[in-house]
């Protein structure tokens, strides 16, 4: 008996065949792995002229010597202000105010109580300024006796010994260190006061 030959069968798809071309590879390409990573994004730079507006904390101090008191001079603008500086990080306000001392007029001070705080804001070229300032009473030795002379260590800044009676007159800023002085803290003592001269 005659075997019946069967011819074998493909199974066909009714898909059409798709393209390899365009598909990914398990492997990257060649041109793809030399591709740089794309780099994080960096935060814009802040230019030199432009500050973050902030609140400043800064110790001032009362020296008195006879009728007379020690005052900054800000040689640009002619005004006058407490000696003292900004409060750094970690450093109490008292500290902050006898390292300003010596570092700016070479006074060795100590630093007594607290006797007026003061709160205000104001603007410059720059920038917008608010200060909160500490107040102190200070002594030194010499001042027992007489006015030292104070040799200023900053290019910017000179010190003068006003006479008491001259304060009505002259321009002390801010306004309450201003009317501080010329009660000598009789009535501002402990004080909170907001002095703003920025129109709302």
């Amino acid at each position: 008996m005659a075997k019946k030959t069967t011819a074998s069968r493909r199974t066909t798809s009714t898909k059409p065949a798709r393209s390899t071309r365009n598909m990914p590879s398990s492997k990257p390409s060649r041109r793809a792995a030399d591709k740089p990573k794309a780099a994080a994004a960096k935060p814009a730079k802040v230019g030199k002229d432009v500050e973050t507006p902030h609140i400043e904390c800064i110790a001032r101090g009362v020296l008195i010597a006879g009728s007379r008191v020690l005052l900054c001079r800000n040689l640009k603008h002619g005004y006058l202000y407490l000696p003292g500086g900004h409060v750094e990080f970690g450093e109490s306000a008292a500290q902050a105010l006898a390292r300003e001392f010596l570092e700016e007029a070479n006074l060795a001070v100590r630093v007594g109580s607290l006797a007026l705080v003061s709160e205000g804001t104001f603007g410059t070229r720059k920038r917008m300024h608010h200060e909160i300032n500490l107040v102190f009473h200070v002594e030194h030795d010499g001042a027992r006796r007489r006015p030292p002379v104070v040799e200023s260590q900053e290019a910017d800044l000179g010190f003068d010994w006003l006479d008491l009676a001259a304060i009505p007159e002259t321009d002390i800023r801010p306004e309450a260190a201003k009317a501080f002085l010329l009660t000598l803290g009789a009535e501002a003592a402990g004080v909170i006061e907001f002095i703003s001269e920025i129109q709302p």
